[in-house]
């Protein structure tokens, strides 16, 4: 919580921080992203070597490079620091993904249910929820505080005040304490016994992680993630610049993307629970509602007005619902179908799909205009929605088929987890 309340207000501020003239934030996150893509496959190789805990305590250190990079910001400051970050971020969620469904099964078992992947949906979601939306609210929030009541510098083009550099390098100070204090805590408060996940059934290199991309089960997944991953870098880049900056204002930044966190945070634990009471397919259905509303809005209709708080939060909230929907549905749907030892190698393919298709909205950000790059988004968006759908049908025309036939799925898991 600490380390992403840091790092979340730091990359929302990237499109629209007064940095140095040779410096371009969305260039940066572009270098996160793409980083974090070629870095994937080989994250469950390097998770089997250092152990998920240490992967999580080593990538949280590089996150703060780029956090002290903004204190003097230069091409040979931020964009290492960004390489950085993109190379270690792989193995930190690739391991967060295996703990949070290691934790699952784990509670599950306690619980002595038949299906050991009965609270994966819940377990993905309080995270979500802490992780996705909780850190998006403070750090959101801190940061409109110290732009609002901070020094200013009045822009001679007519465009927004700027905060000076003593008001960005204070809060970006605030910061690095924040993720030092996470890194302390998960150094401290997480003992190693309870972080040790089953070992895998095969040697993991790149070449197991890469072999699943071949799978039916995860190819037909992957298209939600790429759009999953092309809408997220929309809202943190474009969706600030062209939408909230023009309407609100540079201070406003902050609040509206903790109202929009709020909401998610709400999605998030709604919509956990619910894929274990319903299904997944259901919550996408909901995410496709989000995220249209979300398009249609900025493409059908005028750029929102000066002023206008209400619909600029009311498109924000729908995206932050969107994204809280669809994100759960994968997760729990990588958690639950993957139980087979091979949960590191599907949580370092999702890693790959999705921060490559992040890289790309970021890269192209200043390239190609709003309207255009919905437009691809959203068939995408579609070809990902109705893809899930079908091995979502598929998955349970198979477990009817085992269950009519006496089958037991749920003994090869417990056989890898217990």
């Amino acid at each position: 919580f600490m380390h992403f309340t840091a790092w979340h207000a730091t990359q929302n501020l990237q499109s629209t921080l007064p940095l140095h003239p040779t410096v371009s934030g969305t260039t940066a996150l572009g270098i996160v992203y793409i980083t974090h893509c070629l870095s994937g496959p080989m994250a469950p190789t390097i998770i089997q070597r250092l152990g998920p805990r240490l992967c999580i305590v080593i990538g949280q250190l590089c996150y703060g490079t780029f956090i002290a990079a903004q204190l003097f910001p230069r091409p040979y400051t931020i964009y290492p620091a960004a390489t950085l970050v993109g190379l270690a971020a792989s193995p930190l969620w690739a391991a967060q993904g295996l703990l949070i469904t290691h934790f699952a099964v784990g509670f599950a078992t306690a619980r002595r249910s038949s299906d050991m992947a009965s609270a994966t949906g819940i377990f993905n979601g309080v995270f979500e929820c802490a992780y996705g939306a909780l850190t998006n609210i403070v750090g959101s929030v801190l940061s409109s505080l110290a732009f609002t009541f901070g020094e200013h510098v009045v822009q001679p083009d007519g465009s927004p005040a700027r905060p000076t550099d003593a008001t960005v390098h204070a809060l970006f100070s605030l910061f690095l304490c924040f993720l030092f204090i996470g890194v302390a805590l998960v150094v401290f408060g997480l003992p190693a016994k309870f972080c040790t996940p089953p070992p895998p059934q095969q040697q993991r290199t790149l070449w197991t992680t890469l072999r699943l991309l071949k799978e039916r089960r995860m190819v037909m997944v992957l298209p939600l993630v790429v759009s999953s991953g092309l809408l997220s870098g929309f809202v943190t880049a474009d969706f600030t610049r062209s939408v909230i900056v023009p309407s609100l204002g540079f201070d406003s930044i902050g609040f509206v993307i903790a109202i929009n966190g709020s909401a998610g945070a709400l999605a998030f634990l709604v919509l956990g629970k619910a894929i274990d009471a319903v299904n997944r397919s259901a919550v996408v259905a909901i995410g496709l509602g989000g995220f249209g509303t979300m398009i249609c809005a900025l493409l059908l209709f005028p750029p929102p007005s000066p002023g206008s708080w209400f619909t600029v939060c009311l498109i924000g909230v729908a995206g932050s619902i969107g994204n809280a929907a669809m994100t759960n549905a994968v997760v729990a749907y990588l958690s639950a179908s993957f139980l087979d030892g091979k949960t590191a190698e599907a949580f370092g393919c999702k890693v790959f799909l999705g921060a490559g298709a992040q890289a790309a909205s970021f890269f192209t950000s200043d390239l190609v205009e709003v309207r255009p790059k919905l437009a691809a988004c959203t068939v995408v968006l579609v070809v990902g929605c109705v893809s899930f759908w079908l091995v979502e049908w598929e998955q349970r025309r198979n477990t009817v088929s085992n269950r009519a036939s006496g089958k037991r799925p749920e003994a090869q898991v417990k056989t890898a987890y217990v």
